[in-house]
């Protein structure tokens, strides 16, 4: 199927959804995007296959201010709907790249099922509602977590307060008459859970460390694979060890915040971007060099880092919610 495509047009498979996509520079790109969909709609003849053009849906991406018109595409001669926003692979992709529209419907689904396990389990059943609420509501919290990272306050807000809605339904014993966010955070203590926002640091982190070190296949289209400095060591006099190489520190490494297209080029990368912050709290991480050593170690040492003694990590947590580490 790919090989029937232009050069510069992308298609992503995922069991039987397909997305084509190409970035679009001047109109001849659009002629050429409309051509890769004409070749689809061949090939899929020639299987006898069918792709339902009623179930597509067109979607632009770009973030600047003055869009041009968006030109129309067909689909074995039917015309593909345009929206603003769609939902792949559990992400509601917004044409803006603005994770508003995500996020409010991750609240929205995470608050019925919240209800729901109110109106199941009484009071008394504490533990049910809490083993629940870990299987049902909180993996779709987390659900590509780091890939909807998103920087604005309100968002990470609106995130944590279906946790703290949830917890407000627990009796947990007497909590301190504070702040609700520092209430909220006395009751994570209590059950020895993480705030959403730290559970994503750690995430990015981790997926981080997959990416450079090229654990997980495309890694080096984000970033360039880190490769650990190899230095001779000389045997000693009378030891019967042979010449070896040794690994340098690994924690400082230079990721200079960029992303990497299919060419190979280099794409300079937002501040709000999940590149530009990796770069930043990676290479403040305070980590002896065997937690880099594997993936287990690596995530273990994470627990043991103090990050509101990181400058760079005070930057993305919420202040009213610093009592956690208290």
């Amino acid at each position: 199927m790919r090989s029937s495509l232009s050069a510069g047009t992308k298609l992503a498979l995922f069991a039987y959804n397909s997305c084509p996509s190409r970035i679009i520079r001047s109109p001849s790109d659009t002629l050429t995007l409309q051509d890769d969909l004409n070749s689809l709609g061949r090939w899929t003849q020639q299987k006898k296959l069918s792709f339902n053009p009623e179930k597509s849906v067109h979607i632009r991406l770009s973030r600047k201010p003055d869009r041009s018109i968006i030109p129309t595409y067909y689909l074995n001669g039917v015309n593909i709907p345009q929206a603003e926003s769609t939902k792949y692979l559990g992400v509601h992709i917004d044409q803006s790249l603005s994770w508003k529209i995500h996020t409010g419907l991750v609240v929205v689904k995470a608050n019925q099922r919240i209800r729901f396990l109110q109106s199941l389990f009484p009071r008394s059943c504490q533990r049910a509602r809490i083993t629940f609420f870990r299987s049902l509501v909180l993996p779709l919290l987390d659900y590509c977590a780091v890939a909807v990272n998103s920087c604005k306050k309100l968002l990470i807000d609106s995130l944590e307060g279906c946790v703290k809605r949830f917890l407000r339904t627990l009796n947990l014993g007497r909590i301190p008459d504070t702040s609700s966010d520092e209430r909220y955070c006395h009751r994570l203590r209590q059950l020895g859970w993480q705030p959403l926002f730290l559970r994503r640091l750690k995430q990015s982190l981790m997926l981080a460390y997959k990416l450079i070190f090229n654990k997980i296949p495309l890694g080096d289209l984000l970033f360039q694979p880190y490769v650990f400095p190899v230095t001779a060591v000389s045997a000693v006099s009378g030891n019967t060890r042979q010449i070896g190489k040794i690994m340098d520190h690994p924690r400082a490494i230079p990721l200079h915040c960029q992303i990497f297209n299919g060419n190979g080029t280099p794409i300079s990368a937002s501040t709000r971007s999940f590149a530009h912050r990796v770069d930043r709290i990676w290479n403040h991480l305070p980590l002896p060099p065997e937690a880099y050593l594997t993936v287990d170690s690596f995530e273990n040492s994470l627990e043991s880092v103090q990050w509101t003694q990181l400058s760079c990590v005070k930057e993305y947590l919420p202040d009213r919610y610093l009592s956690f580490f208290a």
